[in-house]
Parts: structure tokens; sequence; C-alpha cells
């Protein structure tokens, strides 16, 4: 397998969304703790949207804005373009991980709200 092959494949596998109403794992302050993902309406998120029943969150808020312009990157097929966007937008992107190891990018914004990145992504830039 080439340079090449073996990026696309880690970036289709790390690109893969999160299925509706599952736990997964974040790693955060030395130890992993548990993170319930629930869809609404196309957008994966965590437990803290849904407080009141509707997500109510900066995730959710962030899903439903104007896009911004997203950062360009320098390198051409380096680099994650959901997880790039998760900066342009103010949030943080992490890494969650499912029981079976599969590996999901999200955006973590400071209210501790969670939206799965290429939801987002594919959001305000439809393919």
């Amino acid at each position: 397998m080439n340079k090449l092959s073996g990026l696309l494949l880690v970036f289709v596998v790390i690109g893969s969304v999160a299925h509706a109403d599952q736990t997964l794992k974040y790693f955060n302050n030395d130890k992993y703790n548990d993170v319930k993902i629930k869809t609404y309406q196309k957008a994966n998120l965590n437990e803290v949207c849904f407080k009141g029943g509707k997500p109510n969150c900066k995730a959710w808020t962030t899903f439903n804005a104007k896009p911004k312009t997203p950062t360009k990157n320098p390198t051409p097929l380096a680099g994650n373009p959901a997880a790039l966007y998760c900066w342009d937008v103010g949030a943080k992107n992490r890494i969650l991980k499912a029981q079976n190891s599969d590996q999901y990018d999200f955006c973590v914004f400071d209210d501790n709200s969670m939206i799965d990145s290429w939801d987002l992504y594919y959001k305000h830039f439809p393919k």
C-alpha cells in the first residue's frame, strides 16, 4: 500500500459518522469518560445539548448558523477539513472512540457540547 492510499484509508475510517444513541469514550483529564450521543435532525450531538428536551447548546447553535469561511490548508491532501473547521467555529476537534475501537471526530465547545465534525462540515458545505 502506498502512502497516499494509506492516508485515504485512515481518512475514511475517522471520517465515518457515529450511529444514533450510542455511547462513545472521550479521553479527558487522563481518563476515558462515557459520552452519550443522540441524533437530532441529521446531527450527532452529546447529551449536554438535550437537557431541556430539544437541543440547546453551542454545538446546535453552530450547526444552524451561517457557515464560516474555512481555513485554507496549505498542504494538499493533508489534514481533515472537518477537524480544521472545528477550529474555525471556535471549538476543538477531539477523537471519540466506540467500543469496537472505531474513531469519530467531534467538535467540542466551551460549554462541553459536542457535535460530529463531519455532520457540521457537511451541513455548512454540502457534498
